[in-house]
């Protein structure tokens, strides 16, 4: 297995059984691990005829997970099946499988993407792949559901009947879980809740439910050279297990999706209402949270999850 050490307890001989059950033998060539991710295991498969699969694994245990993390490759082959059908480069699920019949955890298997991490490139070579990324994320935010709430939840039957319901849900289950793991003082989580709940109205003005990706930050997105000098172009649109049905707001927060190129590739983004700033706002309180929680429950070293925290506080102190 070549790559990082074996992860968790997965082995080669795992991923040699897997690939026996899905293709029916096992003419592997290289088996490598892919870094990047918080959550889930994702390794690349290359097999002698040049095929390439990739596959990724659920976490070994849910102990630490919030409720809609329990299931989420199951949201992300919804997600992708619908991405894919609206014309976005996402990557094929060629099977899930939750039964653990074959390794101690549920996995996937998903048709490999050539590129590489956005994240990996600067500056003004990146415009032209910012603008098709762009065009995009207005095709995600085109498509429309029936319920609010992470595909997690809708895929295995779950969902809310509001945006408003949505968010509040998942910040209640994230106080438990922080409650829970002496994460956060009580004094801090009862901070938290209260600032959803002085401003669900604002949130409660989302009376659409929008396909968002949940996770848009350059390390999901891959590129490759293009030729003749053109630049870095568009590959694909990766790990898509957080997305959800709510505003697209949610994934208009970042450096790169307010970047000039992008914004010419998405179009309008929408109104800037008081409404909107203060939805803005929670998202980043979320998305902080989230982060700065997956990387305690990693146990990694403090200083990596403090900014996170710091940038909650900060919005915490923005939304009273």
């Amino acid at each position: 297995m070549d790559g990082n050490h074996e992860p968790d307890d997965i082995t080669a001989k795992d991923i040699f059984a897997i690939v026996r059950q899905q293709f029916g033998n096992d003419g592997v060539k290289e088996i490598r691990m892919l870094n990047g991710g918080l959550f889930h295991v994702t390794c690349r498969v290359t097999f002698f005829d040049a095929r390439q699969f990739v596959l990724r694994f659920a976490p070994r245990s849910s102990e630490s997970l919030l409720p809609f993390e329990k299931r989420l490759l199951k949201g992300m082959e919804l997600a992708n099946r619908l991405m894919s059908r609206a014309g976005i480069p996402v990557p094929a699920v060629l099977a899930l499988d939750e039964s653990m019949s074959v390794v101690n955890r549920a996995y996937m298997v998903l048709s490999h993407i050539p590129g590489t991490a956005l994240s990996a490139f600067e500056g003004k070579r990146r415009d032209g792949c910012l603008y098709q990324l762009g065009r995009n994320v207005r095709l995600i935010h085109s498509i429309v559901g029936n319920r609010f709430g992470r595909l997690a939840q809708i895929a295995t039957g779950g969902g809310y009947a509001s945006w408003s319901d949505a968010i509040l849900g998942e910040m209640h289950d994230y106080a438990i879980c922080a409650e829970r793991h002496e994460l956060l003082s009580s004094r801090e989580i009862g901070e938290i809740e209260r600032a959803f709940l002085r401003h669900q109205d604002a949130l409660g003005a989302i009376t659409e439910p929008r396909l968002a990706h949940g996770d848009l930050w350059p390390g999901n997105v891959l590129v490759e050279e293009g030729q003749g000098g053109e630049g870095l172009r568009l590959t694909g649109i990766i790990d898509t297990d957080r997305a959800m049905f709510g505003d697209p707001g949610f994934d208009l927060l970042t450096r790169t999706t307010q970047s000039k190129a992008f914004v010419e590739g998405y179009g309008n983004a929408g109104e800037h209402t008081e409404d909107a700033v203060l939805r803005g706002k929670l998202y980043g309180l979320i998305h902080s949270l989230g982060s700065f929680y997956a990387l305690r429950r990693m146990r990694s070293p403090r200083r990596e999850s403090v900014a996170h925290l710091a940038q909650a506080r900060k919005l915490l102190l923005d939304l009273r």
